[in-house]
């Protein structure tokens, strides 16, 4: 049950996009589509790539996406530790990987671990290897973990647990191993349910969720816009995984020590801000609405230069 789509990010695809726009003609029905990945995954040549594009572009919409994309590109080139990143290639490959997950240690001693759930897209809407540029100069320890099948993290993490609930202990067991007291977790869009998940069957410090869905049961009322197939869905919702398929309200009501959750929604996403409002009732949890920006949060944050700041607040809680 695994998850195919041409925006899913590994090194072959980082390949195939970097050739694709090296080699750009005047017209192709991927050039958005290579655009908006070449700035998700800061290759040198997505600047010169954008200029072409608006130089071609007639449509006031495409202009718009495309200076968009340019303030996404500012975000990322701002970033000083990603060149480092860029050219270690035995780091890249694990970044990369599809599925599974990668433990990097802080630069220097410290108990914060930060869990960072991908979406099935392998990327959290910037490449891994861009968010751990983010987050380096943060000097938290961090964990990616990453899940490239239709279970989306209900069925665990290859190599770190079989459930979600066994990759929450897995999550536990590296912290007391590697003597990390605080961990904050975070996940986006795909990655957003089963980070709240785990988040709320152990002791965390923080939570982080931006775009998240928080109620996978079949019979939900309320809308989702992460849906698979007919046939992908029944299978999923008839398996043992289907206990796992649950509203989280009561779940994270009941976790452990009450930490604080944070969920921001895009103000033009129904869905997301449905699912963020389900959990507004919830003591600890914090909703905040993002103006002007959509499901895509991520990227809105980046273009407005906010989105480190999200991380630096999660971690500062705690001392």
């Amino acid at each position: 049950m695994k998850f195919h789509h041409k925006g899913a990010h590994s090194l072959e695809q980082l390949s195939n996009v970097q050739t694709a726009i090296t080699k750009f003609g005047n017209k192709s029905s991927d050039s958005l589509f290579l655009a908006e990945n070449a700035v998700m995954q800061g290759l040198p040549e997505a600047g010169y790539f954008l200029e072409n594009l608006m130089q071609m572009a007639r449509q006031v919409d495409v202009r718009a996406y495309l200076e968009e994309l340019q303030g996404r590109l500012k975000f990322v080139r701002a970033q000083a530790a990603l060149p480092a990143i860029m050219v270690d290639a035995t780091l890249l490959a694990r970044l990369y990987a599809p599925s599974g997950y990668v433990f990097l240690a802080a630069d220097k001693p410290t108990d914060k671990l930060l869990v960072v759930f991908t979406t099935i897209y392998n990327n959290y809407q910037l490449s891994n290897a861009i968010m751990l540029s983010i987050l380096r100069p943060l000097g938290v320890n961090v964990l990616f973990l990453k899940d490239e099948t239709y279970r989306t993290y209900i069925g665990g993490v290859e190599g770190f647990g079989q459930t979600i609930e066994e990759t929450a202990q897995h999550i536990m067991r590296l912290a007391e191993s590697e003597g990390l007291r605080r961990i904050y977790i975070t996940g986006f869009s795909s990655g957003g349910y089963g980070s709240l998940y785990a988040a709320s069957i152990i002791p965390c410090t923080a939570y982080l969720g931006l775009s998240v869905y928080v109620d996978w049961r079949p019979t939900s009322p309320l809308p989702r816009r992460l849906r698979f197939s007919p046939a992908i869905e029944e299978k999923l919702s008839s398996s043992a995984l289907g206990l796992y398929q649950r509203n989280l309200k009561t779940l994270v009501a009941g976790r452990p020590g009450t930490f604080p959750i944070t969920l921001y929604y895009g103000e033009q996403s129904t869905d997301d801000r449905l699912h963020a409002m389900e959990m507004a009732p919830v003591s600890g949890v914090d909703i905040r609405c993002v103006p002007g920006a959509g499901h895509g949060l991520v990227g809105h944050l980046m273009r407005t230069g906010e989105f480190g700041r999200l991380f630096e607040e999660l971690i500062a809680i705690g001392g």
